[in-house]
Parts: structure tokens; C-alpha cells; sequence
């Protein structure tokens, strides 16, 4: 089941390249976080099975904005900084993983369970969202025209 929802969630990779190329990046990556911030409030109050959809729901979100993260660094980072602008990414991606241990060891509750934990990433997955608002506007691919 968990194989299940991971080969779903990372399809979205595939989507998220797409509408990269198609010149709607910074849309795609907001609503890549309007889903997230859905997709976590969701998981304050679901259960069972209807849980394991909302967890596909995530981690569809997170991987849709994977290639258009890359596509905004490449296009907004200057040139000769690129490989910095990848190091912090994925720095700060290293970084994250035993900072969200942490974060479940401290806010994990035995009567609420992951309650808190999910709000807290809900609130972070909302202000990002609000923060890409401030990107600056997609840049539409234009017509390369090529001679013969």
C-alpha cells in the first residue's frame, strides 16, 4: 500500500515538469501548496483509509512542485550562482529530514495524536504559498523559429 501511494504521489513529478515547460510555473507551484495546505489540514481529522488517500494527496502535492522548484532556480538565480542556489535546495532539504524527527518527537501527543504536527505543517505549507505569490510572473515559452 505505502509502494502504492508513492508511485502515485511521485507520478506528479511528470505533471509538475509539464507545467513548467508550459510556462505556468509560478501558478503550478502555488497551487502545488494550496494542495499541500488542503491536503495537511485534511490529515488533522482523517482516519483509516480515507488517511492513506490524503497521504497519496500529499505527497502528490510535494512532488508536483519538485521540478518547477528546479525550473524557478535555473530561471530566477544568476547564472554564475546556480550551483549555490541547488546546494542551499538541497542543503536545506538534508537539513529537513532530521529536523522533522525532531518535530514529531516534540509535538507528538498520545490522546491527539499527530494533530499538532499537522497543523504546524499546515502553517508552514500556507505561508510558502503566500510567499510565491511574490515570484515574478511566469514567462510564457516563445515559438524558437528555426531555418532550414
Amino acid at each position: 500500500i505505502i509502494t502504492l501511494a508513492y508511485l502515485v504521489g511521485a507520478s506528479s513529478q511528470l505533471l509538475g515538469g509539464h507545467l513548467g515547460d508550459k510556462g505556468v510555473a509560478k501558478t503550478a507551484y502555488i497551487l502545488s501548496y494550496a494542495l499541500k495546505t488542503a491536503a495537511l489540514a485534511a490529515a488533522c481529522v482523517m482516519t483509516g483509509w480515507s488517511l492513506l488517500l490524503v497521504a497519496i494527496l500529499v505527497i502528490f502535492a510535494f512532488d508536483i512542485a519538485a521540478p518547477i522548484e528546479s525550473l524557478l532556480i535555473a530561471r530566477y538565480s544568476p547564472s554564475g550562482r546556480r550551483g549555490l542556489a541547488y546546494g542551499f535546495r538541497n542543503g536545506l532539504a538534508v537539513i529537513g529530514a532530521p529536523l522533522g524527527v525532531q518535530l514529531v518527537a516534540r509535538f507528538y501527543n498520545p490522546s491527539d495524536h499527530f494533530l499538532l504536527v499537522f497543523l504546524i505543517l499546515t502553517s508552514v505549507a500556507a505561508v510558502v504559498m503566500a510567499v510565491a505569490f511574490l515570484l515574478p510572473r511566469d514567462q510564457r515559452p516563445t515559438a524558437v523559429k528555426t531555418y532550414a
